[in-house]
């Protein structure tokens, strides 16, 4: 069975967005404000949204997992000079091998991160020695991933329930679509009788 539905309950009208703004707390009770037009632009207008918000949390995401990628990177480059430590023979690669990782970190990144590649490139001015560098170098770059990775877990349990409340949305304007159709059916079933 092909169910289908009007040109006007298929587009947002400029009478649907009056009746949905008309839709108040205080009008919940009364519900001649309820029709399909403006239920469908509700449902629309809801689902626009949670794709607006599920986009911008799964961008968030992508920062989080370029910025651990660059902190990786820097702790990799930095594994072999910390035995040794900083001194001025390797102190130019290891300020080269910040500055890169800084410059991999994407914009509007948890500062957290770029603060700690900042306080890292100020205590590598000095001398370091091996021990020095695990506790001024090592120790503050792994605390920083871990930020990163703390923020990304809890970002991702954002994006899970934004698709739950996505697909909800959907179910709800799904059902809403086949009881509009229904009745459709049910009205020209009735109108030859």
């Amino acid at each position: 069975m092909t169910s289908s539905i009007s040109p006007a309950m298929a587009g947002l009208s400029a009478h649907s967005i009056q009746n949905l703004a008309a839709v108040d707390d205080a009008s919940m009770g009364d519900t001649t404000n309820l029709t399909p037009d403006a239920l469908m632009s509700y449902c629309r207008s809801r689902i626009e949204a949670l794709d607006s918000n599920m986009w911008s949390a799964i961008h968030t995401q992508k920062q989080s997992i370029a910025a651990s990628e660059a902190l990786s990177g820097l702790m990799a480059k930095l594994g072999d000079i910390a035995k040794d430590g900083v001194h001025g023979d390797n102190r130019g690669s290891v300020k080269a091998a910040i500055q890169a990782a800084r410059d991999k970190l994407p914009a509007g990144v948890d500062p957290s991160a770029a603060n700690a590649l900042d306080a890292i490139g100020k205590a590598c001015d000095g001398d370091l020695d091996g021990d020095h560098m695990k506790q001024s170098v090592i120790e503050p770059l792994n605390a920083a991933k871990q930020d990163l990775s703390n923020g990304a877990e809890l970002n991702m349990i954002n994006v899970q329930s934004l698709m739950s409340q996505r697909q909800t949305a959907i179910q709800l304007t799904t059902n809403l679509v086949q009881s509009l159709s229904d009745q459709i059916n049910k009205i020209t079933a009735n109108v030859g009788h």
